[in-house]
């Protein structure tokens, strides 16, 4: 038998988790494969090392290019924190 897996990231404890992974798994199986088994898990959070290279126009400071990028970052990721 072949599995697919998947993750599923939710806030949310308890019935609010389950009902996110329910309703997941109800709207996938109408794409699965036949011979295919669907599971779909609450998704494992690993750390993240990120490396930028980043191009600004010389009459800028680096520590102002720096605070935004920090910001920037910031509200891309406070959704999991």
């Amino acid at each position: 038998m072949v599995y697919g897996t998947g993750g599923i990231g939710s806030t949310g404890h308890g019935d609010r988790a389950c009902w996110l992974l329910h309703e997941v798994t109800e709207n996938l199986e109408q794409y699965r494969r036949i011979g295919h088994d669907l599971l779909v898990e609450p998704a494992q959070y690993v750390p993240l090392d990120l490396e930028l290279t980043v191009c600004v126009l010389p009459d800028y400071q680096r520590a102002h290019v720096q605070a935004a990028l920090l910001q920037a970052l910031a509200g891309m990721f406070s959704a999991i924190a």
